[in-house]
């Protein structure tokens, strides 16, 4: 935590921009688009981002549940999400409307550099290694 992260950012259905994606067209979106996964989505409103997400508690187990139960079809079917929660998550919000939407200043990856609509750095996303990480 790097800014103020106060009750401005609470809500029913709390969502946050993508950092990477807020300023790109919908069309490159990287929503899962394989159809065999329970997060397939051709098109969408906004791209999310997992790392912060919240809300009420009922809300937030209904999300996790959802999630849960689609990871866990895919799963059964020999089929993984593009981006694995982060793609449910997409889905799930994309049928369930979040009452807050948070500016990617909630969670801005510094790679991306100086946007002069990004005021305050709130939150700052942890460098990942996707190499250790993944399996191919």
């Amino acid at each position: 935590f790097t800014g103020r992260f106060g009750s401005e950012a609470l809500g029913e259905s709390v969502a946050l921009l993508h950092a990477h994606y807020y300023h790109l067209p919908e069309m490159l979106f990287t929503y899962d688009r394989n159809p065999k996964s329970k997060a397939f989505m051709q098109s969408g409103d906004f791209y999310y981002h997992a790392a912060v997400f919240g809300g009420s508690w009922k809300s937030v187990k209904a999300l996790t549940e959802a999630c849960y139960q689609s990871i866990m079809e895919d799963k059964q079917n020999n089929v993984e999400a593009l981006w694995h929660d982060e793609s449910h998550l997409n889905k799930y919000m994309w049928l369930h409307k979040p009452s807050r939407v948070l500016s990617p200043e909630y969670c801005w990856d510094t790679s991306i550099g100086y946007r002069s609509d990004i005021q305050v750095n709130r939150l700052l996303w942890a460098l990942k290694h996707y190499d250790t990480l993944r399996t191919p």
